[in-house]
């Protein structure tokens, strides 16, 4: 895994290895290994690499690379998990048999070379974001990988054409404007991050999952997006061939995700996976344990609260299949050790706060490998999720009842229903209990005015609902969750919120926050449910063979089963989420509390002040259950805190 940084400009001024220099010590932290630079000064073009050595540890993996022939040079971020396959396709078709050395860099480079970029790009099993310098054609191409697992910045400032692994190498470029963008802002407060392709800045952008664009005429010309891999064609209802037998179905999804682990954890360094206790990620340890020849490390985070604490189920799981596990408690002295740190980290506002309890288990992780599987992407391509189970059938209430009745359940004060349901909750019997129950049924009635099905997901969705009601002078722009097409072509409800969270969610919330947290502290991490395969593959599984019987993955499930007792790992889906509301209202209060202070919130043009305020007011005095959306606003001015 490594960091990437480049400059492309007819004006030479600020074109030299000293700024690249700079720009790329900026994200040392995303390859603290090495270092290099390459520059053409005839050209306009420098690149610079930042590099954390996990294949290929000698100086033959060293980067900027060049081709054989020296047409090309690469900036690579990332790792390609078939790039033996590749190579030896490479030595075969074209008899190449003199390599600098091992490195997945080389081979894809070369593959670019003599297969085309295009042919390589859908031969190329892998995470990675590049940039490639084309001598002969003059022109630079940014590309990234199909699921946007590693990340990639660009955009002009003034004269010159800058990309970046992150945004605060960007910010280091002696001409850097930091205008903020009051559009990405109203679509942060709504989704708790950015989407792609824009970013906190104007003029800046992401570049979005399996595209590419190519840049010439030295900075000037920047074509548009092309997509080289459209996961779409996959998932829309008329392109669809859809197996309806669950035995080769279960029996294919085992062999793909097992080939998936067993390519992931090739390494020269030490590789573990983090351990949560949930199916994802059981499934991930059970499988690594049958293809690895090596003892497992496991990583698990506790909370001391008995509500959130998933850690000694992950351990009873660990001890089944006796991997060396560790783990790590988190309470509210190390949350507020940590937040400082988020700023930083992100370089733009973020905000979901399972981005704590994920850095502290990537610093626990560090100490022992350089290289951690994930769980990630279970949930979004095999029904995961309680809005996938529980969405469908809640719209079809909602719909049904009278619209005079849904506004009025919308904009009803829900505070004492929600308490008095919580009290309930309480005596039941305890495998009927719902965790969080206040805020489900809070979230519920705030649904109850959603006009048809995608602004119903739209809503279930949002942290805040209404962003313009806290801004000044923006109008929140649509996004890909507005668009109304998928009605016709994804008839299933559930199967709509999965693609949607596949494209949006999945890439602009989870993958981020899995790589700036694992990044942060130079930890690779690998995400075996994001092999293409697997996911064209989930797309070719009926509804019923991921949702059954009111719970998701049975696919998954019935691959665990073989591997683990079903009373181990059956149970609530908890995730990484940490007791905010408590938090917030406890600890936290009074850091909280200064950053929302009108003295705080006048400095900047942004906030509708007195909104936000109230927001808070009603917070603490318990007349809204509103945490997320504070934490939202918190994100923020903490951002705006050490930026402005």
């Amino acid at each position: 895994m490594c960091g990437i940084v480049g400059i492309f400009s007819k004006n030479k001024e600020y074109l030299n290895e000293y700024i690249l220099d700079k720009m790329s010590k900026k994200i040392i932290h995303r390859g603290p290994d090495g270092d290099g630079t390459w520059l053409s000064e005839r050209d306009g073009i420098g690149m610079a690499h930042r590099r954390l050595s996990v294949i290929d540890l000698s100086s033959a993996g060293a980067q900027p690379m060049m081709s054989f022939s020296k047409r090309f040079v690469i900036s690579f971020n990332g790792e390609i998990y078939n790039f033996k396959e590749i190579k030896n396709r490479l030595k075969d078709e074209f008899k190449l048999t003199h390599w600098k050395g091992n490195s997945d860099t080389e081979v894809l480079l070369n593959a670019i070379e003599f297969l085309g970029l295009e042919k390589t790009l859908n031969l190329i099993d892998g995470m990675f974001a590049f940039a490639l310098w084309d001598k002969q054609n003059k022109n630079l191409t940014l590309v990234r990988d199909r699921f946007g697992e590693k990340p990639l910045y660009f955009g002009k400032c003034e004269d010159y054409f800058l990309f970046a692994s992150e945004l605060k190498s960007l910010v280091a470029f002696p001409l850097w404007n930091k205008t903020i963008d009051k559009e990405a802002v109203s679509l942060y407060l709504r989704q708790s991050c950015i989407p792609s392709p824009k970013t906190i800045y104007k003029g800046i952008f992401k570049l979005e999952p399996s595209n590419l664009i190519v840049i010439s005429d030295a900075g000037e010309n920047i074509s548009s997006s092309k997509c080289y891999w459209d996961l779409s064609q996959k998932a829309f209802y008329k392109e669809r061939k859809i197996n309806l037998n669950a035995c080769e179905n279960i029996e294919k999804f085992e062999y793909l995700l097992k080939d998936s682990i067993k390519r992931r954890t090739f390494s020269d360094v030490p590789v573990g996976a983090f351990l949560s206790g949930g199916y994802d990620s059981s499934l991930v340890v059970a499988l690594m344990n049958e293809v690895s020849s090596k003892e497992v490390r496991t990583f698990s985070i506790g909370f001391n609260n008995k509500t959130f604490n998933e850690a000694k189920k992950a351990k009873k799981i660990a001890s089944h299949f006796g991997t060396k596990h560790e783990e790590v408690y988190f309470d509210p002295e190390e949350a507020i050790s940590l937040i400082p740190q988020l700023p930083f980290i992100y370089d733009e506002p973020f905000a979901d706060s399972s981005q704590l309890p994920t850095l502290l288990v990537s610093k626990l992780a560090k100490k022992s490998v350089t290289v951690c599987l994930s769980g990630d992407g279970g949930d979004e391509f095999f029904g995961g999720y309680n809005r996938h189970i529980v969405g469908p059938k809640l719209w079809k209430l909602i719909n049904f009842l009278p619209v005079s009745l849904r506004k009025k359940l919308s904009t009803s004060n829900n505070i004492n229903i929600t308490s008095e349901l919580n009290l309930f909750n309480k005596f039941i019997p305890k495998k009927y209990q719902v965790s969080n129950l206040s805020e489900k049924i809070s979230k519920i009635l705030s649904l109850t005015n959603s006009t048809n099905s995608l602004n119903f997901y739209k809503n279930l969705t949002s942290n805040c609902k209404n962003p313009n009601n806290f801004l000044l002078d923006v109008i929140e722009p649509n996004t890909i969750i507005d668009k109304n097409e998928f009605d016709d072509l994804i008839p299933d409800f559930a199967e709509r919120m999965m693609y949607l969270d596949q494209l949006n969610y999945m890439s602009n919330d989870i993958l981020t926050k899995v790589d700036r947290s694992s990044m942060a502290v130079s930890l690779e991490t690998r995400l075996p449910f994001l092999d293409y395969k697997i996911a064209e593959f989930s797309w070719e599984v009926p509804i019923s063979q991921k949702i059954s019987n009111n719970k998701g993955k049975w696919l998954l499930r019935q691959v665990l089963y073989k591997y683990l007792p079903k009373d181990l790992v059956d149970g609530p889906k908890m995730g990484f989420t940490i007791p905010l509301n408590k938090w917030l209202k406890g600890p936290l209060r009074d850091w909280a509390d200064d950053l929302l202070s009108i003295n705080n919130l006048e400095k900047h043009d942004i906030f509708d002040n007195y909104a936000v305020r109230k927001l808070w007011e009603d917070f603490i005095s318990g007349k809204s259950l509103s945490h997320y959306q504070i934490w939202d606003m918190l994100m923020f001015q903490s951002w705006l805190k050490i930026n402005y």
